[in-house]
């Protein structure tokens, strides 16, 4: 039962109700947003807190310990629970104008391929087996690498991959819209790797094609392992992000912006956010200028 003045974490659940086509990742992290502003303050606060006093130092702290990134979509989901809660009564302060979070905008950076084989090498070599299943981590690892780097999607896309989302005959593969952040679903093609990757997990006959026996959380971790195993950086920028920002460059160098974008799921042009300009032989000054 949600009381008159409902804390923020019941405020977040209230929210969800009135939501159903949230996804869960959303639901997630408007939690974690709300936990950033109690953890600010260091107690439990309700809806009818919401106050240009309580945000805005909660900003200007936030924005000395976490990245722009982060503080932008905290202030984002705040910002929601806060007119949601007004909307229902359950605050009396309107929302306010919150100063907005500036991003510094960077050059996209993408692995080489050179790069890429060093991590699938570095799979090759682990030890064991994924708990409680009968595949190795090396297989388990090595083809969800590889599938990466040939369909571009995001991790969440690839471990959703269920057998009957394959179709070896014609070498393709559905990628759900539930499971896209554009609510598209997409049909691929599959290269002859990534089909041959796909027709070793499938005689497995697990409920999704690389099922994981850890906590979703945990993958992160061992990735980052298998990156600095193969002497590369791991910090938060080279995470699997980078592999989709490595299909768009190569798909980019070998084809164009149009066939990038598409594998990736947009029909726009996503070049700014994807595009490692330093993969491409483009010309710059210093192919043209006279030596001095």
């Amino acid at each position: 039962m949600i009381c008159a003045t409902p804390t923020l974490a019941e405020l977040v659940r209230l929210y969800i109700l009135h939501h159903p086509c949230l996804k869960s990742g959303s639901r997630y992290l408007y939690g974690r947003s709300v936990g950033s502003l109690e953890s600010h303050y260091g107690y439990e606060l309700r809806a009818c807190d919401f106050a240009d006093d309580v945000i805005l130092p909660w900003l200007s702290w936030r924005l000395g310990t976490a990245s722009a990134k982060t503080v932008k979509r905290e202030r984002g989901d705040l910002l929601t629970l806060w007119r949601f809660a007004f909307k229902q009564g359950l605050c009396q302060n309107p929302p306010i104008d919150v100063p907005t979070v500036k991003i510094p905008r960077r050059s996209p950076n993408s692995w080489t391929v050179e790069e890429y084989q060093r991590i699938v090498a570095v799979c090759d070599l682990l030890q064991g087996d994924m708990r409680g299943l009968p595949i190795s981590k090396a297989m388990w690892w090595r083809t969800l690498v590889t599938f990466l780097y040939w369909i571009g999607c995001r991790i969440g896309a690839a471990l959703a991959v269920t057998p009957s989302d394959v179709n070896l005959d014609r070498r393709l593969v559905r990628l759900a819209a539930d499971d896209a952040k554009t609510d598209l679903e997409q049909v691929l093609l599959l290269s002859p790797q990534a089909a041959d990757t796909l027709r070793t997990m499938l005689a497995f006959g697990r409920p999704t094609i690389w099922e994981y026996p850890y906590s979703r959380r945990h993958i992160w971790e061992e990735y980052k392992a298998i990156l600095a195993l193969a002497g590369l950086p791991n910090d938060r920028s080279h995470m699997f992000q980078k592999t989709r920002r490595t299909t768009y460059t190569q798909c980019v160098k070998h084809g164009s912006k149009e066939i990038a974008s598409k594998q990736l799921g947009h029909k726009t042009d996503m070049s700014r956010f994807y595009l490692d300009e330093s993969q491409l032989d483009i010309t710059q000054a210093a192919n043209l200028l006279p030596q001095l």
